[in-house]
């Protein structure tokens, strides 16, 4: 189901010429044209929406016993009678009160599964995207906020976008844009990000698809996507301010990490301040808090991690209106 607001029970089978599609790929997006190949949708006909559904990820979706976000689908149905869910809600959100947090887990009985999600609904067998959203607009870009971390260098996630129009003379789907973006390196910092969006044809489309992974073809334990306020759009106002950029804190890191008794987080700051950090787990309890006094240039802050449980965790920093966070992970 894409929406509890759907107007109607028809269906549309839309199948896209992907072949068409892959040839603009460049060599480094191989793992999405297999996924992409392999893609139909199925789309529900209702309202045509200007935006994406539920793109700041505040509406979750409890009643099959995990907490999925309305209008994507992912993983979570195969992977939580395990105790393991690779999507999250996680809070707080970049602007709002949660984001949307894919992890690439170790699943018992199942091997190494990557976070997905799509706007839509992913064929439990396939794990490729199955359906989207009605969009009628012609955007040029995809923006929003991210983070981002392969755990090793062999990995990384993407995110495709693909705009498309129903052909009634050929009976088939017609491609009208798509890209395919494989994240470089990482993010640790909530960063506003824009993918172009690569027009085939000047046709209005009918739907759109938008596809996030954490990992790979051959996803790597702990690789993660964070994602928050998605929207398609002609461009990103250059008005709009990038948290965590500009003020007082300028990066973070931890390490080692994983960690055992200790880790330590390295901050970079641009003036003497007080700052607040608190070790959070998954669900967002607060396990330890702790504060700092830092000065301009970086700082080395240790974290007694002894006494708490194996697993993985949030390192959350608060310095004035600047909040950053990070994964560790405690063996």
């Amino acid at each position: 189901m894409l929406s509890t607001r759907r107007a109607s029970t028809n269906y549309i089978i839309i199948y896209p010429n992907f072949a068409k599609v892959s040839e603009d790929l460049s060599p480094g997006t191989h793992t999405m044209k297999h996924y992409l190949f392999c893609l139909c949708i199925c789309l529900c006909c209702f309202h045509a929406n200007a935006q994406v559904p539920n793109s700041s990820f505040e509406l979750w979706d409890s009643t099959a016993g995990y907490l999925s976000p309305v209008g994507w689908d992912n993983l979570n149905a195969l992977t939580n009678p395990t105790g393991i869910n690779t999507c999250e809600r996680i809070a707080p959100g970049y602007s709002g009160d949660f984001y949307l947090a894919l992890n690439t887990e170790t699943i018992p009985g199942m091997g190494i599964l990557p976070g997905i999600a799509a706007c839509g609904k992913l064929d439990p067998v396939t794990h490729y995207p199955v359906s989207g959203f009605p969009f009628t607009g012609r955007p040029q870009v995809l923006a929003g906020m991210w983070q981002y971390m392969p755990f090793h260098v062999a990995d990384s996630g993407h995110i495709a976008i693909l705009l498309s129009k129903w052909n009634t003379i050929s009976s088939s789907r017609d491609t009208v844009a798509f890209s395919s973006y494989k994240l470089p390196g990482m993010v640790m910092t909530w960063t506003q990000f824009q993918i172009g969006l690569n027009y085939r044809d000047t046709s209005t489309p009918d739907s759109a698809m938008i596809y996030l992974t954490a990992s790979s073809a051959s996803p790597v334990a702990y690789s993660f996507l964070w994602v928050d306020d998605l929207a398609l759009r002609d461009s990103i106002p250059p008005t709009t301010q990038i948290k965590g950029l500009t003020n007082n804190q300028l990066s973070t890191a931890l390490y080692p990490n994983p960690a055992k008794e200790q880790t330590t987080l390295r901050y970079s700051a641009i003036s003497n301040s007080d700052i607040t950090v608190t070790i959070n787990d998954m669900d967002g309890r607060c396990i330890k808090s702790l504060k700092f006094q830092v000065y301009n240039g970086t700082n080395e802050l240790p974290l007694n991690t002894t006494g708490i449980l194996p697993g993985l965790y949030f390192i959350r920093t608060t310095g004035g209106e600047e909040t950053t966070q990070l994964k560790l992970i405690i063996d």
